[in-house]
Order: C-alpha cells, then sequence, then structure tokens
C-alpha cells in the first residue's frame, strides 16, 4: 500500500472549542487517536506501519504526535490496516472501555436493542447526573 505525502496547505485552520485541542504553530491541533489505534489494532510498532505504508518510522510519529499533519489518503491506509473508520481514528479512544462504543462494540443485538432503548429514554426524559 503506497501513501501520497502532500499534506493540507498552511491556510487550513482547525477551530473549535474541544477538550483536546494544542497549537501548533499558527494552527489549532486536535487530538487524534492514532497513535492509540496502532497499539490496540492489531498492536502494530510505529516500524512495522511505516514500513507497510513506505514512510519513515519518525515520519509516522511526527504525525501521530501531531507535529506534523496528516492528509486523507494517509487515514485512509490507517483506517484500513487497523480495521476501523477515518472518523474513529480522528475521535475514538479505542483503549477507553468504559466509552460507550466500547460497551456497545461489546454488546450482543439484543443487548444493544437494550441499551439503545435506555439512552433514547434517558434523552427524552432529561434524566441525568446533575
Amino acid at each position: 500500500m503506497h501513501v501520497k505525502h502532500d499534506y493540507a496547505p498552511q491556510h487550513i485552520y482547525c477551530i473549535g472549542a474541544l477538550a483536546h485541542v494544542w497549537r501548533m504553530g499558527d494552527r489549532v491541533r486536535h487530538k487524534t487517536y492514532l497513535r492509540e489505534w496502532r497499539r490496540v489494532k492489531p498492536g502494530r510498532t510505529l516500524e512495522q506501519v511505516a514500513a507497510e505504508l513506505h514512510m519513515s518510522q519518525p515520519q509516522l510519529g511526527r504525525i501521530e504526535r501531531g507535529d506534523q499533519p496528516y492528509n486523507q489518503d494517509l487515514l485512509e491506509a490507517l483506517a484500513d490496516l487497523y480495521g476501523c473508520t477515518v472518523a474513529d481514528l480522528l475521535m475514538r479512544d479505542p483503549s477507553d472501555e468504559s466509552a460507550i462504543w466500547s460497551v456497545w462494540e461489546n454488546a450482543k443485538p439484543g443487548e444493544r436493542r437494550l441499551i439503545a432503548a435506555m439512552a433514547e429514554s434517558i434523552v427524552k426524559t432529561g434524566t441525568s447526573d446533575k
């Protein structure tokens, strides 16, 4: 698998008020979970993944840390390699076993229906921990 290395132009900014943000030069970078997905699914080393993508280990490391921008081709290649979606790479921490998606993925079909019904009921009634 070969990934193109033409990264996003300098004028693209990530703007928003998310929990995980950091500054990189003039841009705001949001936390991604590229490293977590590599470690959890399928548990490969940085060197192994970089070799499969025909890129250097330091370059992939910089991308995982947010020191270097990624592109769509790279995200799609990583998602294919890790068996997840591009959105998962950007928004989901696969090592967080208490997160709702982890509960959902481990639930059987009947349990999923029950989880969905309970969540819908909570949202409709406004029940919360306040």
